[in-house]
């Protein structure tokens, strides 16, 4: 299947903020008033908002010019950090979520950061997988963090 990664433009702002919800109300581990607030910080309106913000990167994954994937991140003093991935459940386990990954971590690199970091539910035992993967390393367990759910914190040095 061939794919390509790019920035997430405005034209494609409505498509991935439904890919978003689509994709992310499916999440079992989340608590029904975790998905809602989530979803309220990933509207067209709010992803427009945070397009403009220098230190946010914005990319999506497309096939045959439709969204399948998207990678949502930003920088904080030196730190890359991995605000969402989500991946159209079609095109799971295909290697989308590696490469959008690698693309983060590129610009991160690029962008001078030592570190990236990400924070995932302590029950998504698939992500864990993939951090391990990626050479993460849990830093900490985040207990009743947002929403009242357990967390854990990975990080990966990258200088």
């Amino acid at each position: 299947m061939s794919y390509s990664i790019e920035p997430l433009k405005d034209r494609d702002v409505e498509e991935a903020a439904a890919l978003f919800k689509k994709t992310a109300m499916k999440i079992p581990y989340y608590t029904k008033k975790a998905l809602l607030g989530y979803a309220a910080e990933n509207t067209p309106t709010e992803l427009r908002r945070k397009m403009k913000l220098k230190n946010h990167m914005m990319h999506v994954a497309k096939h045959n010019r439709k969204i399948i994937g998207l990678d949502f991140g930003h920088t904080e003093y030196g730190v890359g950090v991995s605000d969402w991935m989500l991946i159209d459940s079609a095109h799971r386990h295909k290697g989308v979520g590696m490469r959008l990954f690698s693309n983060f971590e590129k610009k991160c690199y690029s962008m001078g950061c030592h570190k990236l970091q990400l924070d995932d539910r302590t029950n998504n035992k698939e992500d864990v997988y993939f951090c391990l993967k990626r050479g993460f390393k849990i830093e900490g367990i985040l207990k009743r963090h947002w929403f009242g759910q357990d967390y854990y914190l990975w990080s990966k040095y990258i200088r």
